[in-house]
Order: structure tokens, then sequence, then C-alpha cells
């Protein structure tokens, strides 16, 4: 009996360790290819400025999407679109849409891992505390890969706040 408890402890644990290291490769690559959440956008050839950020809650957000020639496809798999929004130049988001293949979700699992949480039959989210990564479906024929920084989003806030400050600070 205490043998197997110990044999039981000992593979949960290994188990636990490798689930932390998947998402460990995830916020290793922090973000989508060579497009890093919270990087100078400026720093890419491949993207070009398209207009504002479609996200109205970042008004100094702007948007900008793939040179022709750039981010294709993902091991074979077309991308139809790739959106990069950006916050005073820097990523906070990125927004890959390819067709579906149910490939792309059997190499993010060997990627970064089982997901951490389902949301209803089409929907994954791989979550570290840096960022987090949604897989789901776009359209009949599209699936989305959706990263958000969280470290961008409370910058963002905090620029919010201190312009609120400022504003209140200023009756």
């Amino acid at each position: 009996m205490k043998r197997n408890t110990c044999i039981t402890l000992g593979l949960l644990m290994i188990q636990i360790n490798l689930f932390g290291q998947d998402l460990w490769e995830l916020d290793r690559r922090n973000g989508f290819k060579d497009l890093k959440l919270g990087s100078n956008v400026e720093q890419y050839e491949g993207v070009v400025l398209v207009g504002p950020a479609e996200d109205e809650s970042v008004p100094e957000g702007k948007r900008y999407t793939t040179k022709s020639g750039y981010y294709q496809d993902i091991g074979g798999i077309k991308i139809t679109g790739l959106d990069v929004n950006v916050y005073r130049s820097q990523i906070y988001s990125i927004s890959v849409k390819t067709v579906k293949d149910p490939n792309l979700l059997k190499a993010l699992r060997k990627a970064f891992g089982k997901p951490a949480q389902i949301l209803g039959n089409s929907s994954y989210e791989w979550k570290t505390d840096k960022l987090i990564l949604f897989f789901r479906s776009y359209s009949k024929q599209e699936i989305e890969l959706f990263y958000n920084s969280f470290d961008m989003r409370k910058k963002m806030k905090e620029d919010k706040d201190k312009k609120v400050q400022e504003i209140a600070d200023d009756f």
C-alpha cells in the first residue's frame, strides 16, 4: 500500500513537472514565430500599419497586418490572416487565423501541453503568468490563435490610471 502511494505520488509529480515545462515553452516563445509580445513592432519588416486597433478599450492602439510573402503558413497549414495590435509601438496581442486543420491543435498540445481550460467544444486556452493563448473556431473554415500579453495589459492600465490621476490633480 505504502509503495503504491509512493509510486503514484512520484508519477503525479513527474506529470505536473512536465506540464509546467510545456507552459514554460509558451512563456519562452512569448508570441508567434518571431513576433514577440511586448516588443517594438517597428523591428519587424514583415508587418505594415493598417489603422487603429479593433479593441476600442485601447484608444492609442494600432493594428498591423502582414506584408505579402511573410508569415504564410505554420508547418504547411495556410495562414489566412495575421493581425498585430500595438500600444505605443509595443505588441500587446497577436491574432493568427488559419484554415481548419486538426494537426494544429495536436501541435499546440505537443508544444505547450494540455490546455489549462477547455471553453466549450472548440475553444482551448493555455495560460502562464506572462500571457494567454486561445485556440478557437473563427468561422466554418478558419481557426484563430490569439496571443495576449498580461504585462502589456497591465502597462496600459497603469498608463490609463496615471492619466486619470493627472486629470484629477488638475481640478
